[in-house]
């Protein structure tokens, strides 16, 4: 037997947005589910505000709002119904019911769907109810889990303005395929391999341990290609990894460069190399996610041949 999950541990304090993160059968799904009870743990436990989820499961799930991969959603409710409905389940005095439901619809943009049952409604539209249906109790932990599937661009980009406006006071946990989304949320980052956290820091953290220096992309004319290959190697110890008509992409290593100088020599180059344009930035969220992504492909491999 093969583990899904193996010792998972983390602790999300109040006004973070925690990001889980990783590639298909990392455990993401797996630790969502032993989190909100769904699935029972083998060993070990968890608590969410104060409460273990074995032991004192009606109090640790009062404190939690709940956005799952899935809409679960009743067909024949409206929108409208769907959030009194879970109001009222989550103890919402009934004098703030219309008031918070109102609130609610208005700040996710589907006041317009409010009498519109689901079964009715667009896919992201009903990714917008399931994420006011688990604000709609006020809850102090959230966990959302790829909130933003379905949405187009300008309404994911407003949930995102939801979800940071409404951190102060609650914690999170994020589970994305979207590096620019948990880019934009979390506060810390989690990468899960095979399921094993193999590391949890900020973006920035992440970035400068895990990733590898900084990537340069150049143009020129064809015939100048081979001539400016030879010199980027030279004076950065850059690595060819890319290469189409003329422009190339390099990995150039963060040991002892100067960014002025760099900056200096590939406005030489513009000149001598006919250089049309260029880039240079760091690594990016996404490529640090790729390395693990590999790791983990490695891993699959092993287990495989070991269980041939």
């Amino acid at each position: 037997e093969v583990p899904v999950v193996r010792d998972l541990s983390f602790s999300v304090p109040k006004g973070e947005c925690l990001g889980l993160l990783g590639p298909n059968g990392a455990g993401k799904t797996t630790s969502f589910g032993m989190i909100t009870g769904e699935l029972q743990p083998t060993s070990g436990d968890a608590q969410l505000h104060g409460h273990d989820i074995a032991t004192e499961a009606a109090q640790a799930f009062q404190h939690l709002g709940l956005c799952p991969q899935f809409d679960a959603q009743y067909d024949h409710l409206t929108c409208n119904e769907h959030l009194r409905l879970f109001a009222r389940l989550k103890g919402v005095p009934e004098d703030q019911v219309t008031s918070r439901v109102t609130k609610l619809l208005e700040m996710l943009d589907i006041t317009e769907h409010a009498k519109t049952r689901a079964a009715k409604c667009s896919g992201g539209t009903r990714r917008k109810l399931s994420v006011a249906m688990a604000l709609i109790g006020a809850p102090e932990v959230l966990m959302l889990d790829e909130p933003s599937t379905g949405m187009d661009p300008a309404s994911r980009r407003n949930l995102w303005k939801i979800i940071s406006a409404n951190m102060a006071d609650r914690s999170a946990i994020l589970t994305t395929h979207s590096m620019e989304e948990a880019d934009a949320l979390c506060t810390r980052i989690g990468i899960l391999v095979k399921g094993r956290l193999e590391c949890i820091g900020t973006a920035m953290q992440l970035k400068r341990k895990f990733g590898d220096g900084y990537r340069l992309e150049i143009k020129c004319p064809p015939v100048r290609a081979t001539e400016l290959k030879d010199f980027v190697s030279k004076r950065f110890s850059g690595e060819l990894m890319e290469e189409h008509a003329g422009t190339m992409q390099f990995r150039v290593e963060q040991t002892g460069l100067s960014l002025a100088t760099v900056f200096a020599t590939l406005e030489q180059a513009r000149t001598d190399y006919e250089v049309e344009e260029y880039s240079f930035s760091e690594t990016t969220l996404e490529q640090v996610f790729l390395h693990f992504a590999k790791k983990q492909e490695v891993v699959v491999e092993d287990t495989a041949e070991a269980t041939q």
